[in-house]
């Protein structure tokens, strides 16, 4: 078949609204012979009444490639992008076509008066897109840095790299936001930079700065012996920091950490993390003490200073870290002059909000003759943690204290990896305490715990009512009949994986009793989970359900299996 067949058979198609069959025509046309700008011409018309805009704009582009001149394209490109909501790209097309219209000829007037109304509805639909997302237009330039400083500040003081994801937002949303973040330094204030080209990234971001200090800063897989590293860090102004976090090697970040000490620092937060040191390394120990004087004491009590380490071996070489509210630590190695770790950490930061206890493994905790001896926690009936907001444990070492813990603002409680005994000393002042003195627990993770049963449905009894997460995995110990006997009605996320004796009723029960509140709920291997079950779980679920009961090693062996 001709090219000019298939042309005119399309024709008729489109003309007949069997778009579909003509898009097949005008292809056969076009394989034919694709010289012919109107034949890409009228495809796109079909692919637009189609709605499938990238194919219809392909068209038009090819035809304005094979005839720049005609009007016609430009025209329908405008037309397309108008469709698309690229109101800006359809005035730039509205444009084009009208310089390509002859006033000569006999169809100029209609066609002047169609580009009008084009162009007409382009600028009234982009005013109403701009009124509702790019309100910051109207405000002046000087109040509007004003704001986002504000806002780029408060984000830094929990969140170290929230200052440069808001900039990454505002510079999307309009060029004109983006050439704002541009040349404002104050958007340049935080920073995270590696050693791949450090010389070039290190002299952009001081030209953005301007002058103005860094508020947040990461060094990441640094060489500290880098001639340009400290001349960088000076330039800029060291006392203006307020996070800083070192990660890389076990020898590269503890010569960056000694670098950085000499420097005048008043940090909010300080983190360093280095992956766990084999047995043949010697890297000299990490001590909280030392780290101390980078930290600038909080003005008011509301004020937060963390220090988090991810180290290989932790030294406690102190009686008290008064600065420190929230105190993140993982280690393979203790050297400490107390056996019970734990009662060690909470005796000595005495303003604690939060402790995050991760040993990378069953760590070792070695009594050194050379530091202070602390008080014998045994001998202390009560330690009371009057800020102590959030709690997360996993494998801690030695605890064989009586000392009972309280702590009356307790809203985050994670345990993992505890043997027998270890949980009935942490929940014993949950399970005793008076109702004046309860704590406001919301969050309650519990994940390979050794615990008897009867103290967990204690626990869940107390706080059912104020519980928002709940993980009970792989611990054995949760009351089935809990889940359809007690109301949870602020229950947001559940995870029972692990869990051999829940059953699909029970997880319905708990699901309509908690209202359509619940929005996340992980069984993972629960193998006495019925699968008829799922599909109601999903559908009153407003989040996800996620039932993984088999690793893809064992799913792969059991395919294998069913093949031999």
């Amino acid at each position: 078949m001709s090219w000019k067949k298939a042309f005119e058979m399309g024709v008729g198609a489109f003309k007949e609204k069997r778009y579909e069959h003509a898009v097949e025509l005008f292809t056969q046309s076009i394989d034919a012979d694709n010289t012919h700008p109107h034949v890409f011409d009228t495809r796109a018309a079909a692919y637009e009444q189609l709605k499938r805009y990238r194919e219809a704009l392909s068209d038009t582009r090819k035809s304005i490639g094979l005839q720049p001149g005609r009007y016609q394209s430009y025209f329908r490109t405008a037309r397309i992008f108008q469709s698309m909501g690229k109101n800006d790209r359809c005035l730039q097309m509205v444009e084009a076509a009208r310089k390509r219209l002859n006033p000569s000829d006999a169809g100029y007037p209609k066609r002047i008066e169609e580009l009008a109304k084009i162009e007409q509805s382009a600028r009234e639909a982009e005013a109403r897109r701009r009124a509702h997302v790019d309100p910051l237009r109207k405000l002046p330039l000087e109040l509007l840095v004003d704001i986002c400083r504000l806002v780029v500040q408060e984000l830094d003081v929990e969140h170290p790299r929230g200052a440069s994801h808001f900039a990454i937002t505002l510079g999307s949303v309009c060029q004109s936001l983006r050439e704002l973040v541009h040349s404002t330094p104050w958007f340049w204030q935080s920073l995270t930079i590696s050693e791949r080209y450090f010389g070039r990234k290190s002299s952009f971001w001081l030209d953005r700065l301007d002058g103005q200090p860094l508020y947040s800063l990461s060094l990441v897989g640094l060489n500290p012996t880098d001639s340009k590293l400290r001349p960088f860090l000076e330039a800029t102004a060291p006392g203006s920091w307020k996070h800083l976090v070192i990660v890389g090697s076990s020898l590269h970040v503890r010569e960056t950490y000694d670098l950085v000490r000499h420097l005048d620092l008043r940090l909010h937060s300080l983190g360093i993390k280095t992956p766990p040191e084999g047995p043949m390394q010697s890297i000299q120990p990490y001590d909280p003490f030392e780290a101390l004087s980078l930290i600038s004491p909080p003005p008011n009590p509301q004020c937060t200073r963390k220090l988090s380490l991810h180290i290989g071996t932790l030294s406690m070489s102190c009686a008290t870290l008064p600065h420190i509210t929230h105190l993140d630590l993982s280690f393979n190695k203790l050297i400490s002059s107390q056996l019970e770790p734990l009662f060690y950490f909470l005796r000595t930061v005495p303003n604690l909000r939060s402790l995050i206890i991760r040993p990378a493994n069953v760590f070792v905790n070695n009594q050194h003759p050379d530091l202070p001896a602390l008080p014998d926690f045994k001998d202390l009936p009560v330690l009371r943690l009057e800020n102590l907001e959030e709690l997360r444990i996993s494998t801690i070492g030695p605890l064989h204290s009586l000392t009972t813990l309280q702590f009356p603002k307790l809203q985050i409680l994670d345990l993992q990896q505890l043997p027998v005994a270890k949980p009935a000393i942490l929940l014993r002042y949950l399970i005793e305490c008076d109702s004046s003195d309860k704590p406001p627990l919301r969050e309650l993770r519990l994940s390979r715990v050794a615990m008897h049963p009867p103290l967990l449905l204690s626990l869940l009894t107390i706080f059912c009512e104020t519980l928002e997460t709940l993980e009970v995995s792989y611990c054995s110990a949760l009351p089935i009949e809990a889940l359809s006997t007690l109301s949870f009605p602020r229950l947001r996320d559940v995870n029972f994986s692990g869990t051999d004796e829940l059953r699909g009723s029970e997880l319905v029960k708990l699901v309509k009793n908690g209202q359509g509140m619940i929005r996340n709920v992980v069984i993972d291997a629960c193998s006495n989970v019925n699968s008829e079950a799922l599909p109601w779980l999903r559908a009153n679920v407003t989040g996800s359900v996620s039932c993984v009961y088999k690793t893809r090693a064992e799913a792969k062996s059991r395919r294998r299996d069913r093949l031999l």
